[in-house]
C-alpha cells in the first residue's frame, strides 16, 4: 500500500481573488529567518544595507505572485524604486510579466519610468522584449 505523498504546504502561495498571501506557518517561519540573527556582529550601516535588499527582493517578488497585499507592506519600509542585487525593480519585474495593474499600482506610489538595472535596461525595455509594449506604452507615458 502506497502512502499518498505530502507536499510541504506552507512555501506555496496561497491566491484568494487572484492576490497570493501566505498561511501563518510560512509567516512564523519567515519571522525566524528575519530574526536577523545573522547580523549579529555588523555595524549599523552593513546591517541597513543588507536588511534593504533583502526587502526590495521580497518587493519584486511580491511583484511576480501578484501580491499586492505584501507589496504594500513593503513599500511603507522601503522606497518604490529600490533594486535588488540586480538593480531590478518592482516596476521592472511587472512590466516584464506584463502586469498592467501592478504597473499602475507602482506608478501611483511613484515608482521612476527612467530607473535602469545592472544591465542597463528601463522597464519598458523588458515590456518591449516580451511583447507588452501595447499594454504598457500608454501607462509608461509613451505615444506609439
Amino acid at each position: 500500500m502506497q502512502r499518498p505523498t505530502v507536499t510541504n504546504m506552507s512555501l506555496k502561495p496561497i491566491v484568494i481573488s487572484g492576490v497570493v498571501v501566505r498561511d501563518k506557518e510560512f509567516l512564523c517561519r519567515l519571522g525566524k529567518v528575519l530574526e536577523l540573527n545573522w547580523l549579529h556582529g555588523k555595524d549599523h550601516k552593513a546591517k541597513r544595507a543588507l536588511i534593504e535588499n533583502t526587502l526590495a527582493s521580497f518587493a519584486c517578488d511580491a511583484v511576480e505572485n501578484n501580491d499586492f497585499i505584501s507589496l504594500r507592506a513593503l513599500l511603507e519600509k522601503v522606497d518604490v524604486n529600490c533594486g535588488n542585487y540586480d538593480g531590478i525593480k518592482p516596476l521592472h519585474t511587472a512590466c516584464e510579466l506584463g502586469n498592467l495593474d501592478m504597473v499602475k499600482f507602482l506608478l501611483a506610489k511613484g515608482a521612476s519610468r527612467e530607473l535602469v538595472n545592472r544591465f542597463g535596461k528601463c522597464p519598458l525595455y523588458m515590456a518591449i522584449k516580451n511583447r507588452y509594449f501595447t499594454s504598457m506604452g500608454f501607462e509608461m507615458g509613451c505615444r506609439l
